[in-house]
């Protein structure tokens, strides 16, 4: 069932779970996509789906990391496939990839991601564009190969990973990654109002803080404690997910053919 939006408005944005049909989408049995596998969300994401019966392709630039996973996972359902996704041949031989193994493409999580931790005043052109690239052209590329391929199939559902940051001002993180990231949910939006017609739908999830490796992999300042008013204020908020809580939170958005799933509580008041 396509998922209900107006064409003309698109869908709401709201906090928390965001229903778009009553229809579940079952992933046994499903090939799905993830990128940036080989570690964090990425890899907590792709074992969920393989635990719940999808067949699943691995795709990040870390092909020993990759292979490594498959081999735990078993080959019959799961497939490496080094790409970039800033690569859009790359991209490209990753959808080619899965359709040759297993013959259709029926949901791609856009998680490939980078961060950037900077003050507006000082961002790198440079890692603003590297930023841009892996955060917004890298989902673009993935979607529109994706799309390309899930209509031969009659449809399908595209899972970009935002982040909470989108829906906050942190003047610790600079700004750069949350603009990106709203950028992301936009495009999804109007991904969503377009595609629903041939039963694409498109479900953007926002995690919380997570205990990944992503915030030490950022570019920008090196990565250092946050300010002390920044600190204390993480005092008043949840403790930190784990990927393997976001990834089950993927995969509930997916069966529940959401539009969106935010993992962040209300930023505290100042």
């Amino acid at each position: 069932m396509p998922p209900k939006t107006d064409s003309f408005i698109g869908s709401p944005r709201t906090q928390g779970e965001v229903t778009c049909d009553d229809a579940s989408v079952d992933p046994q049995g499903k090939t799905v996509i993830v990128t940036g596998a080989s570690s964090g969300i990425g890899e907590a994401a792709a074992r969920a789906f393989f635990a719940a019966g999808s067949n699943v392709v691995l795709a990040a630039r870390n092909r020993v990391k990759l292979e490594a996973i498959v081999a735990e996972l078993g080959q019959d359902r799961a497939l490496a496939v080094t790409a970039d996704v800033t690569n859009r041949d790359q991209v490209a031989g990753m959808i080619d990839a899965a359709l040759a193994r297993f013959g259709r493409l029926d949901i791609i999580v856009n998680n490939a991601g980078v961060g950037l931790r900077a003050p507006i005043d000082t961002v790198d052109p440079a890692d603003f564009e590297r930023l841009f690239q892996v955060n917004l052209m890298g989902p673009l590329l993935a979607m529109q190969a994706g799309i390309r391929a899930m209509r031969k199939t009659g449809g399908g559902m595209i899972v970009n990973i935002s982040s909470g940051t989108s829906r906050i001002v942190v003047p610790f993180l600079g700004g750069a990654y949350p603009a990106l990231k709203r950028a992301l949910e936009i495009m999804s939006d109007y991904a969503r109002a377009q595609l629903a017609p041939e039963n694409i739908n498109v479900l953007v999830v926002l995690p919380y803080l997570t205990t990944t490796p992503f915030g030490a992999n950022a570019l920008g300042q090196a990565p250092g404690p946050p300010p002390p008013e920044f600190a204390a204020r993480l005092r008043d908020l949840p403790p930190a997910h784990t990927a393997e809580f976001v990834a089950e939170k993927i995969l509930e958005g997916v069966r529940g053919n959401l539009t969106e799933v935010s993992l962040s509580p209300q930023y505290p008041s100042r």
